[in-house]
């Protein structure tokens, strides 16, 4: 058995290597003797299952690195940040919800104190809800539909299958990505393709945004306290208003957000950028309320917001984002990992 260890640890080692120059996937820098109680055990343990499921030598080495790799990719990839860097020029500062919450209520009193009507601004999509969960269960029901496929290797397939929550990024692409799949592999690429054209028909369909996406950790509770003092909460997405208004006022309430007495504005359909969408509706919001503070997770959706209320408390969630250019933005704004106030 000491042969047959020593052997399986170098392969699996050679094979991550191989998926990653920098060496930034491999046992967190470890090597993979060193990880071996962790990684390389359980996958002896399922070496009669990966021998019957093995097809050659080389399917049989693809199946002992993804089982010995997974669990040292439990946490987020390393390469996440890659796709949530920040702005370089603006002025972010880190912080807690609840540091948040309370220089929102100073600029709420502020506002109630000159006779105005207060109101925060929030958008959905990756700011009060998850949608990691939406773009993964799409991943899973494209997984599913390849149960009796012959056209991919099989190894490839479990490996696609094994993407996990912690390898979600803005997009699919990333995903696969984060998971090590190399997109120039013609194999890889294909099944890509595949899934992207479900994940498109699926993500904006109105339905499937009720059924998987989740609220960020805290965020009801966030937006009821400021509800409950009176200030008007303005939902502003990105979503399509012909395919997806129902699907996300039933999300609303599914998960208890208030809406009566509150905003809420969807696009009129995909053309339009959301950046500029979203700044003109934000100068109308402007123009209607005391606008003490706006939520997004998209920086360039921020940047053309913040103009037209400079004052307000401007907040990035850290969650995903797109990478697109940004303007140049004066003035502090503050970035949440997530809602929670303890």
């Amino acid at each position: 058995m000491t042969d047959l260890r020593k052997y399986l640890v170098a392969q699996v080692e050679r094979r991550l290597r191989e998926r990653d120059a920098e060496n930034r996937t491999l046992l967190r820098g470890q090597s993979a003797e060193s990880g071996y109680d962790v990684g390389v055990r359980a996958a002896l343990q399922a070496l009669a299952e990966v021998f019957t499921r093995a097809e050659t030598k080389a399917d049989l080495f693809d199946v002992l690195a993804m089982e010995a790799s997974r669990a040292f990719n439990a946490g987020p990839h390393p390469r996440s940040r890659t796709y949530r860097a920040e702005p370089v020029d603006w002025a972010i500062e880190d912080t807690q919800a609840k540091s948040v919450l309370a220089l929102l209520e100073e600029h709420i009193a502020s506002a109630k104190k000159a006779k105005t009507q207060p109101a925060v601004v929030f958008d959905l999509d990756g700011t009060l809800f998850d949608v990691s969960h939406r773009t993964l269960g799409i991943l899973r029901e494209w997984t599913a539909s390849q149960a009796d496929a012959r056209r991919y290797p099989r190894a490839l397939l479990r490996r696609v299958e094994s993407i996990a929550l912690c390898h979600m990024g803005y997009s699919l692409s990333h995903a696969f990505e984060n998971a090590g799949l190399d997109l120039r592999d013609n194999d890889v690429s294909e099944i890509l393709q595949s899934a992207e054209k479900l994940w498109r028909k699926r993500f904006f369909d109105g339905k499937t945004l009720v059924d998987l996406d989740r609220p960020v950790e805290g965020a009801k509770a966030f937006v009821d306290a400021l509800h409950s003092q009176g200030v008007h909460i303005c939902y502003l997405t990105g979503r399509d208003s012909r395919g997806m208004h129902q699907g996300t006022v039933r999300q609303l309430e599914v998960h208890g957000f208030p809406l009566e007495g509150c905003t809420l504005m969807l696009k009129a359909g995909h053309e339009l950028e959301d950046h500029i969408y979203k700044q003109e509706a934000f100068a109308v919001f402007a123009s209607k309320w005391s606008i003490v503070g706006n939520f997004e997770n998209e920086y360039v959706n921020l940047g053309a917001m913040a103009p037209s209320a400079p004052q307000a408390v401007h907040v990035i969630l850290d969650t995903q984002h797109s990478g697109r250019p940004v303007p140049t933005l004066p003035g502090k704004v503050w970035r949440l990992a997530d809602f929670r106030l303890s």
